[in-house]
């Protein structure tokens, strides 16, 4: 493997293992082609901190963007999974460390935002305690529901919701969970009402839909795209603003006329709010070149994922603002609390 770019082992890796070996062989080549580094190497490695278990998107998509980012930042990138509660673990570990741009944290924007409404005390500040640097990957919520289900659209859907005697049930990945919130806010924005069954991952919600045991599930399309080639359940929304080209038939919320029901599960990369401004343009110069590379691109779109344009740092922290505005609603008005 290539000397600069390491990745701290760990049992669990599965799938990640086989990506990993098929670009060991090819990437001091594909590093180095595009020419020398943006800007002035660190002589430190950048660590880049997973707060979820390894093999899952975050951790892949991560993992990739640590292959893109070696050259464009010329240093050697380093991959560490830390998860547990809910990323408060990883992101903890993220605030301790020294703010000189060789540490950063690759989360969730969902859990980043909704933390501090979930939790009652967190052992940091999540809106000070870091700054966005960039965009890495999304995956959009699609509204899926038992292929024997009556409904075959978001309009049958909403009307066997309003017209069944108790409220229709959906699975979730646990309480506080994207799968949890995203259910919760399209009951919000459509006037429905909807009973969440929080279940342990989401294997365990799909399966419980399968089997009948729920009427529906908001999973992200990565999760959801195995069962709905197989025929096991029916996509009826994609949770977007655009259709997804693996589900072009399957309409969008927004084009049905729900506006504000955009949801997917977005990466991206934040540093401490002290690290300089200079290494935070470094570092954000890198991974624009990282995640622009068309390699990269067609990598993601391989896994169900999707990249996000070039934008700066001021346009990436107002995602998280948007985030923080709607999640704080819907926490707050459907009373949830994990503490």
């Amino acid at each position: 493997m290539n000397k600069n770019f390491e990745v701290i082992p760990n049992s669990n890796c599965g799938g990640v293992r086989t990506f990993l070996a098929t670009i060991a062989v090819g990437l001091v080549a594909v590093v180095f082609a595009s020419g020398p580094a943006l800007a002035q190497a660190s002589d430190q490695p950048l660590h880049m901190i997973v707060p979820y278990p390894a093999g899952g998107s975050s951790d892949y998509a991560t993992r990739l963007a640590a292959k893109y980012l070696t050259g464009p930042l010329g240093s050697t990138v380093i991959v560490e999974n830390k998860p547990g509660a809910n990323s408060i673990i990883g992101a903890q570990y993220v605030t301790q460390a020294r703010a000189d741009g060789t540490v950063a944290l690759v989360a969730g924007t969902a859990a980043t935002t909704a933390n501090p409404f979930l939790y009652k005390k967190l052992p940091y500040d999540a809106e000070k305690a870091f700054t966005p640097i960039g965009m890495i990957s999304r995956m959009p919520f699609v509204v899926i529901v038992n292929s024997n289900f009556p409904a075959n659209s978001i309009a049958e859907f909403l009307k066997a919701a309003k017209t069944a005697k108790a409220p229709l049930s959906y699975g979730s990945a646990g309480n506080g969970n994207p799968t949890h919130l995203a259910g919760a806010l399209f009951a919000q924005t459509t006037g429905i009402k909807l009973q969440q069954i929080p279940y342990q991952g989401s294997s365990q919600s799909i399966t419980a839909l399968l089997a009948g045991q729920t009427d529906a599930s908001f999973e992200v399309l990565q999760t959801a795209l195995p069962f709905l080639k197989a025929g096991k359940v029916k996509a009826l929304a994609v949770m977007s603003l655009e259709r997804h080209p693996r589900i072009p038939d399957v309409p969008t919320l927004a084009e049905l006329g729900w506006q504000g029901l955009d949801v997917s599960t977005s990466f991206a990369m934040l540093v401490p709010a002290a690290t300089p401004a200079a290494t935070q343009h470094r570092l954000h110069e890198a991974l624009m070149t990282a995640t622009t590379n068309p390699a990269f691109i067609k990598a993601l779109d391989d896994q169900a994922l999707q990249s996000y344009p070039a934008m700066s740092q001021a346009d990436t922290a107002a995602v998280f603002a948007k985030e923080r505005v709607r999640w704080k609603s819907v926490i707050e008005r459907n009373a949830i609390a994990l503490d």
